[in-house]
């Protein structure tokens, strides 16, 4: 008669009574990668997850290195199967805009032995775009030092010797 099956982890055993195999494995887990435009895995965004009421289910910061990973059995009935949740950024990383909210239902899917289930639930950041500089706008022509200048910087023009007194 098998009472336990065993990987090492308890994944299962074997319910004495029934003689059913209890299964051990978190039905829910929820994986959330922050990423860029690019795949890559962000550091340094301040994250939450919130449940359809409004209600904050848990809140961390990317670390960059390795999606956040939620278990549903962990999460003191907080995470249900076929209810929906919303991860919202709070403060994106340097350099990057804020991603909208990302809205989505849990899934549950039968898995058998050594089977786990993960949903994978992405928030793509784009970078703060790069204004080009702008043209600096031109010096003023430097000023003819040959020139007289009036006490407004404009050319005094030279007298004309063939004006008589009444041309000008």
């Amino acid at each position: 008669v098998i009472t336990e099956i065993s990987d090492g982890g308890k994944t299962a055993e074997v319910d004495p009574v029934t003689g059913e195999i209890i299964w051990h494995e978190p039905s829910i887990v929820l994986e959330f990668a922050k990423k860029d435009a690019d795949g890559k895995l962000l550091g340094g965004a301040e994250l939450k997850l919130v449940d359809a009421d409004g209600n904050t289910v848990d809140r961390w910061t990317s670390s960059g290195k390795e999606p956040h990973v939620i278990y549903g059995d962990q999460m003191d009935g907080k995470i249900a199967a076929d209810r929906e949740y919303t991860l919202i950024e709070e403060k994106a990383p340097k350099g990057y805009l804020t991603a909208e909210p990302v809205t989505f239902t849990v899934e549950t899917k039968a898995t058998g032995p050594m089977e786990g289930f993960v949903q994978t639930i992405e928030m793509i950041d784009e970078k703060i775009p790069v204004k080009p500089e702008e043209p600096k706008p031109e010096d003023p022509k430097p000023k003819d030092p040959l020139k007289p200048m009036d006490h407004g910087g404009l050319a005094l023009q030279p007298k004309d010797p063939a004006q008589t007194p009444q041309d000008q």
